[in-house]
């Protein structure tokens, strides 16, 4: 006799792997995305355009978001040779077209300020909506919250924290996670982690 069950998993392998296409086939910038009963599911926003519309959307990633414009930018400038753009003239050298150079000179900036406000957007999104930072200045001690975090902490002293707090989170119970995450504390100073209860 058959078990029904057998046919149940031979019938859910087939869209498993229809899934796992789907999954491969969609945009890498969703904030959430995963397969779900039979098909897909991801994080939708609503937001109101003007008065009249009503529009519903995956919500982006905002670190995919950048990395994909820094990637772009840097598509556009990785086989570009900037001495090409210049011929002697006279005493020195000189642009061939300036539009040429300052569209370079764009891309290159874009390619740079995309890439760490993509780090940045990470790091923001990897503090725990829970966690505080004691930070000290002029004599005064003040306890920082995740919104005050993520506007006045710079990204050298705010990522070794992100990455302390993820390491403790994920598995404290190795000794070289640990290791590392006491030595993370240590170059980045005092923190307060949420209480476990």
């Amino acid at each position: 006799m058959r078990d029904p069950l057998d046919d149940i998993s031979r019938r859910r392998t087939p869209m498993t792997e229809r899934q796992d296409e789907f999954l491969a086939k969609h945009d890498g910038r969703y904030f959430a995305i995963d397969k779900f009963n039979t098909g897909l599911a991801v994080l939708v926003k609503g937001e109101r355009l003007g008065k009249r519309w009503r529009v519903d959307f995956g919500v982006p990633s905002s670190p995919a978001l950048f990395l994909n414009a820094a990637r772009r930018s840097y598509l556009q400038i990785k086989d570009v040779d900037p001495a090409l753009m210049f011929y002697k003239w006279q005493n020195g050298r000189i642009p061939v077209t300036h539009s040429k150079l300052f569209d370079y000179f764009e891309l290159f900036v874009s390619h740079a300020v995309f890439s760490f406000a993509a780090l940045e957007a990470f790091a923001n999104e990897a503090i725990p909506k829970e966690f505080e930072y004691q930070v000290e200045k002029k004599g005064d001690t003040t306890l920082l919250k995740k919104p005050d975090i993520e506007r006045t902490i710079n990204l050298d002293e705010k990522a070794p924290l992100c990455a302390a707090e993820g390491a403790r989170r994920r598995n404290t119970k190795r000794p070289e996670v640990l290791a590392t995450v006491q030595a993370v504390e240590r170059h980045a100073g005092p923190h307060h982690p949420p209480k476990s209860g």
